[in-house]
């Protein structure tokens, strides 16, 4: 576990290795009735309106100061407003964020009119179809990250992915693998197609109580009716508090263009040594496993005005 005094500097020195993770989630949606279930594939791991925020500066900071969680204040603040249309991967992510442990997307990570994009392949599910990445953080006990997402107007949902950025508890447990041995968790979003033919955003939590293998969205929909619009900005902000020992005295909580997804005392783990947040986590891409959460045209998801640090912002 990286310890307390651990400074900013110390952690802009690492150096940025590439790592491709693959495991397995599932996900009970609307399908064909032909389908059967089998695994994900996935790292380890009414209309809306929104405008677009003025943007913070084009660069990332780092903070520092003492807390009450215990831990040197950390905050990233990122905004691609202006910057030349290139291919964004390992090399332009770690000047931006620092910390970055991989960045995998290919010719599919784009900055392009300014924001950072993620084309979703046609035919094509799970990680080679999007985008992955993780950046390594000061372990706390609480997190922030807020971000801007856009769907094209021409976007295919199909039948769901994740999409945006998460937290990753102990050992971030996600793909399958649930949290119920106490040490670890994750806190992520995905689109997703219900059977009733509704498109919206829900949560996508592991934890040590969840219900199932495959995490957890405790009912929770936005909208709360109707689908997502495509061709416009969504705020999305994610907060993240650890648990004390075997208590449920955590938190999660979402909010979505200011809306409440999910607000509630969570038990992330009952292992104190693997109790905090300790990564940020960027994560869009189609599924999935099965060809049903495929789609037959490219997809462009955009994002901007990214932020994320230490505490409750």
């Amino acid at each position: 576990m990286k310890t307390n005094t651990r400074t900013f500097a110390a952690i802009a020195s690492i150096l940025f290795t590439a790592t491709t993770l693959v495991s397995c989630s599932k996900e009970d949606i609307a399908r064909p009735a032909s389908a059967t279930e089998s695994n994900m594939i996935e790292a380890p791991m009414a209309t809306d309106t929104s405008s677009m925020e003025a943007p913070v500066p084009n660069s990332a900071t780092a903070l520092a100061s003492t807390t009450t969680t215990g831990t040197t204040a950390y905050k990233i603040a990122v905004n691609y407003t202006g910057r030349a249309n290139s291919i964004y991967g390992l090399t332009q992510s770690a000047t931006d964020y620092k910390t970055v442990s991989y960045w995998n997307g290919g010719t599919r990570s784009n900055i392009s009119n300014g924001t950072l994009t993620t084309k979703l392949a046609r035919n094509v599910v799970g990680v080679s179809g999007g985008t992955m990445s993780k950046m390594n953080t000061p372990d706390a006990a609480e997190y922030t990250v807020t971000f801007r997402m856009m769907f094209a107007s021409n976007f295919d949902f199909s039948y769901g992915g994740k999409v945006g950025f998460g937290l990753l508890l102990g050992n971030g447990y996600t793909g399958g693998t649930p949290g119920w041995d106490g040490k670890g968790g994750s806190a992520r979003i995905m689109w997703y197609k219900g059977k009733d033919g509704r498109v919206y955003l829900k949560p996508y939590i592991y934890h040590k109580d969840q219900p199932t293998q495959y995490g957890n969205d405790f009912g929770k929909t936005y909208p709360a009716t109707g689908s997502i619009a495509k061709g416009v900005w969504h705020t999305v902000k994610m907060y993240v508090k650890s648990n004390s020992g075997s208590n449920t005295d955590g938190r999660i909580t979402i909010t979505i263009n200011g809306v409440t997804l999910i607000d509630q005392a969570i038990r992330w783990t009952t292992v104190d040594a693997n109790r905090l947040v300790n990564n940020v986590v960027f994560e869009t891409f189609r599924g999935g496993a099965e060809s049903y959460w495929q789609s037959s045209t490219d997809g462009i998801i955009s994002f901007n005005n990214i932020t994320y640090g230490v505490g409750k912002f």
